[in-house]
């Protein structure tokens, strides 16, 4: 299946997963995340949820994640 036509499961299960790794600057409501793409990729593979590492960082971007 398509990314496309499963990213509210993606989106979901994403944002439980960054919930414990996330950091953030109050004032400006910049936020990013401690763990990798990789990780979070892989992690979500773990829940059944196959998505690459680069399309992990585009959904971290459309979460107004900072990505470095």
């Amino acid at each position: 299946m398509p990314v496309e036509k499963k990213t509210p499961a993606v989106i979901a299960r994403l944002q439980e997963l960054l919930e414990p790794h996330t950091a953030g600057d109050p004032i400006s409501g910049l936020k990013w995340t401690r763990t990798t793409t990789r990780t979070i990729s892989e992690e979500l593979e773990k829940v059944g949820i196959s998505v690459s590492h680069t399309t992990v960082a585009r959904l971290l971007e459309e979460l107004e994640y900072a990505c470095g």
